[in-house]
């Protein structure tokens, strides 16, 4: 099996947070890819600190659904197994 390392825009959309480069239907093209994911575990941390920054611009209004949504997003990294995280 191919191994690819994912830049965080890949990360961001678990968290519903949505970039240019990078949006919802690209993620499901990658979810689809017969390749294993590689994360850096830095990628997460910095996800969560993208979406503080995002909602402190006022471009997320709800506090309580982006967490929320970042939750869902870890877990369904941790759990699905989709991406692996290396150290």
């Amino acid at each position: 099996m191919n191994h690819v390392c994912r830049s965080r825009y890949y990360i961001y959309s678990t968290s519903n947070i949505e970039v240019d480069v990078f949006r919802k239907r690209d993620f499901k093209e990658l979810i689809d890819m017969k390749l294993e994911k590689i994360v850096p575990p830095h990628l997460l941390i910095e996800a969560k600190w993208v979406l503080y920054s995002l909602i402190k611009r006022g471009e997320i209004k709800n506090f309580d659904i982006a967490i929320e949504d970042f939750n869902e997003g870890l877990r369904f990294i941790i759990h699905k197994r989709v991406f692996k995280i290396f150290h």
